[in-house]
């Protein structure tokens, strides 16, 4: 995965949802469910980032393939 091709945002999860291959997430900002597979080296620590954003209110930087894409590639604490 090439670091420079990779898109950005900050948004604030409200909702996660457990789906078999992974997580669906509903952001504030966003009318789609981004997703969070479960085959991510760092799935667990990811997810834990989210569930605490969520239980705060705290907005996350949310790191996809491009401006289009709902995967998520990296959660980042702000």
């Amino acid at each position: 995965m090439n670091q420079d091709k990779l898109y950005s945002s900050k948004m604030t999860p409200v909702r996660i949802l457990d789906d078999d291959n992974g997580v669906r997430v509903v952001f504030l900002e966003s009318a789609r469910f981004h997703v969070l597979a479960r085959d991510l080296p760092d799935f667990d620590s990811l997810l834990a980032i989210l569930r605490g954003a969520v239980e705060k209110g705290d907005v996350v930087e949310v790191v996809t393939e491009s401006i289009d894409s709902d995967v998520i590639k990296n959660i980042k604490p702000t």
